[in-house]
């Protein structure tokens, strides 16, 4: 709608189930790019993008873009980006996308009058919602990671090595058991992936430089782990 022809915009949208817009601010960056000239430009555009909606009978919803939760956490977000030297928000200004209220939201598009606002802010976003089936992003039950192949014999092989590294060979009985006592709970129980992921972890972390404290954990593993790097 901003570069093409309004046939292309609607050729565009009749793919999609409902159209999105955002409220005017999020779009200041493409004055940076001289893709729009100023804020009435802009917003023609966005009246543009509603009234498409209304002509193929689509929903159209207003949503936020939200980055962070408040006004001023924009600082926290400009300083993450600034600290990442290739990303290509360093070249634009950057909007202030926090989370909006819905008194925010209506404000902001209070220029398509109170009505059409409403139903874009509040009444097809609900129905929208009403639409989509609950999902649970974490399982009720213990769900542990796919299978690593081979990963109950490294944890084994690390948890000896480790042990051959600090007593010598062959390793004292009364260590051995407790060994043996420890991964029959730790392989036994499906946990050797969960295991094997964190002490990768760690490792890439520690040969990074970066120390890794344990407290917390009482994986007999990575406390003897981090006695050896750290003591008690």
């Amino acid at each position: 709608m901003m570069q093409k022809s309004k046939e292309q915009a609607e050729k565009k949208a009749k793919f999609y189930d409902y159209i999105e817009v955002q409220p005017p601010s999020n779009f200041v960056h493409l004055f940076d790019r001289e893709l729009v000239q100023n804020e009435a430009q802009l917003i023609d555009i966005i009246r543009n993008i509603v009234q498409l909606a209304d002509d193929l009978e689509k929903p159209c919803v207003a949503t936020g873009n939200v980055h962070h939760l408040e006004e001023n956490d924009q600082l926290y977000r400009q300083i993450l980006i600034a600290s990442q030297s290739g990303n290509p928000l360093n070249r634009q200004t950057l909007p202030n996308t926090y989370f909006r209220t819905t008194t925010d939201m209506m404000e902001a598009f209070a220029f398509l009058g109170e009505d059409k606002a409403k139903e874009i802010v509040i009444t097809n976003p609900n129905q929208l919602a009403d639409q989509i089936e609950e999902v649970k992003p974490v399982k009720d039950d213990l769900y542990t990671p796919p299978n690593i192949d081979g990963a109950e014999e490294e944890i084994r092989e690390l948890s000896y090595n480790f042990a051959k590294s600090v007593y010598g060979e062959p390793i004292p009985e009364i260590v051995e058991k407790r060994i043996e006592k420890e991964l029959k709970s730790i392989i036994g129980h499906g946990f050797a992936v969960i295991y094997l992921i964190s002490q990768k972890l760690v490792k890439k972390s520690l040969d990074d430089g970066y120390l890794v404290g344990s407290r917390g954990f009482c994986w007999f593993f990575f406390d003897c782990y981090f006695y050896r790097n750290y003591g008690s």
